[in-house]
């Protein structure tokens, strides 16, 4: 049964598992861990082994140095889930690692990207899946709160949606997928919500924007088996 993903609560837990393998990843010699050590031994001039002694004795101290979840893509991880668990979702796949790609409607690989020269404005895709014999692809941004870089991520789906509209595909839909706070937020250009201005610039024929707590009822209601 398909349950929706509670972010913040998995962001937490997912922080104290990153937390409690730090020993363990500073036993192994992990590449990244061994990197972090550094840095920080070459930035305050410490000596490498009195930090990993440091590291070992103070648990607070350890935090930081625990990988950062939200660079571990565990919000996209989230969702990708909880949509492949949607009964009548088939072939899910979470793309990933920028596999594919659209720009100006058309859907390639990074590689065939790059092979026309490379375009700044094609736009990764998350998730493909297929739910009764109709065609998805998606694009998920979580983004929480305001400041840093949440203003690219917003630049970002609407880009996404300026590149998925011109798309001639059959029975192929695009979803920019926009979960957190920031999208309830209001838009200043528009003067409405962030999300509701997404709603707005997608052309709702085969370009959609929503929140991943839409997504479910909105296939069922729209693409039943019958149609």
């Amino acid at each position: 049964m398909a349950r929706l993903p509670n972010y913040d609560k998995e962001f937490k837990k997912k922080i104290k598992t990153n937390l409690d393998e730090v020993i363990q990843l500073l036993g192994e010699r992990e590449d990244g861990m061994q990197k972090k050590v550094a840095t920080f031994s070459t930035n305050f001039d410490f000596k490498s082994k009195d930090v990993e002694a440091k590291i070992k004795k103070d648990r607070m101290f350890r935090a930081h140095f625990a990988k950062d979840p939200g660079r571990q893509n565990l919000y996209e991880k989230l969702a990708g889930q909880y949509i492949k668990s949607i009964k009548g979702v088939k072939n899910f796949e979470k793309l990933g690692s920028n596999l594919k790609v659209i720009l100006n409607g058309a859907v390639m690989t990074r590689a065939q990207l790059r092979q026309l020269g490379g375009v700044d404005e094609a736009k990764t895709i998350d998730f493909e899946w297929y739910y009764h014999k109709h065609h998805f692809f998606a694009s998920h941004k979580y983004t929480k709160g305001e400041g840093g870089g949440q203003g690219n991520q917003y630049k970002d789906v609407q880009i996404f949606i300026k590149q998925a509209t011109p798309s001639t595909l059959k029975d192929t839909f695009f979803i920019a997928i926009c979960d957190g706070n920031f999208y309830d937020c209001k838009d200043t250009v528009t003067n409405t919500s962030r999300l509701e201005r997404l709603k707005n610039m997608a052309n709702n024929k085969n370009v959609f924007a929503m929140k991943l707590t839409e997504l479910k009822d909105w296939l069922e209601k729209n693409f039943s088996s019958k149609q």
